[in-house]
């Protein structure tokens, strides 16, 4: 959502503690929420607000990564370090701290420290979205995001390193075994961004102008879709444009004809090319108390948004999700 979108709902106080860290020396920000639940939009509030400080930001996805840049440690951290540099416009010098025989870990915490810090009169946010998927590539993962805590962890006792700021956006948990003491996920501030509460639903129908959407409206959408962000500014878009009452929207929800269609049949095409990803979801819905599932099928489908976590169980996001893929999961 754009900066200049009225629609943006701050989620308190989850904004306060973003904007907090990422001015404090040596800040670590870690954001948790799966896809389309507007870890990009505050991500790109958090952008804002440095740059109104004076800071520097760079801003890496790593989603547009090539894949033949996750081949070795080296070759992710080169890239890793180059698009930092062409982030904050400092002309890379990689060759000068590259150095085989120290080690590739060492060779960019020497550039980052000599090369990019140094040189920075400011503070630096860095942004890592999209971590997650390091997790496909473990050989990589096993070495950098210990890498970053280090950094962090230097902050303590440099001046120098206190000047770089760190958030990484992810979608569920990263499951990369990792020493207690190396990971970066349990260390510095974390936000995991939940759905619109009844209240914050009922504040987003007032600007779109939805005189019609009441307190119970409101909660009937957190009980249906669970709040969430995407799918109520969707029920909320086609409430303002067509000649539709809130009952109508309602009644069809759930079903390949209703305003989620072209959405639920995107994941449901995904989960037809995976199906033990879909027999997994297909005895989550079915199983109204919830249940267990292995580390790497959990990450998998949360990451999505189609489920979430309580304690040990796994059970649907919403009542949306439940009834459709209980439906079109029929085998």
């Amino acid at each position: 959502m754009s900066l200049q979108s009225s629609l943006y709902i701050n989620r308190p106080p989850n904004e306060g503690l973003a904007y907090a860290e990422i001015k404090r020396p040596g800040g670590f920000l870690r954001i948790k929420a799966p896809q389309k639940m507007g870890k990009t939009s505050l991500v790109f509030r958090l952008i804002h607000l440095a740059e109104q400080q004076g800071y520097q930001t760079a801003y890496l996805d790593l989603q547009t990564v090539d894949r033949t840049v996750f081949t070795s440690i080296d070759t992710f951290l080169r890239w890793f370090c180059l698009r930092v540099s062409q982030a904050l416009k400092i002309p890379p010098q990689l060759d000068e701290y590259w150095d085989p025989s120290m080690g590739y870990k060492v060779s960019s915490e020497l550039y980052f420290q000599e090369h990019l810090l140094a040189q920075s009169q400011t503070p630096i946010v860095l942004i890592i979205a999209a971590a997650e998927d390091l997790i496909q590539h473990p050989h990589v993962a096993q070495d950098f995001f210990p890498l970053l805590r280090s950094w962090h962890e230097k902050a303590k006792w440099s001046a120098l390193w206190q000047s770089l700021r760190l958030v990484i956006a992810h979608a569920t948990e990263i499951y990369v075994p990792l020493k207690i003491h190396q990971s970066p996920f349990n260390i510095g501030q974390a936000i995991k961004l939940p759905g619109f509460t009844a209240a914050q639903i009922y504040e987003l129908a007032a600007r779109y102008g939805l005189t019609q959407i009441d307190s119970n409206y409101a909660q009937t959408l957190v009980d249906l879709i669970g709040g969430h962000p995407y799918l109520v500014n969707i029920f909320f878009y086609h409430l303002a444009t067509q000649a539709l009452t809130v009952e109508d929207l309602i009644k069809t929800v759930a079903t390949p004809s209703g305003i989620y269609g072209t959405h639920l049949r995107n994941y449901l095409m995904l989960l037809k090319q995976d199906p033990d990803l879909a027999m997994a979801l297909k005895q989550i819905v079915s199983t109204p108390e919830g249940m267990e599932l292995d580390a790497v099928t959990m990450y998998r489908l949360e990451s999505l948004g189609l489920i979430k976590i309580k304690g040990y169980q796994a059970i649907p996001s919403s009542e949306v999700y439940r009834s459709y893929f209980h439906q079109q999961l029929n085998f």
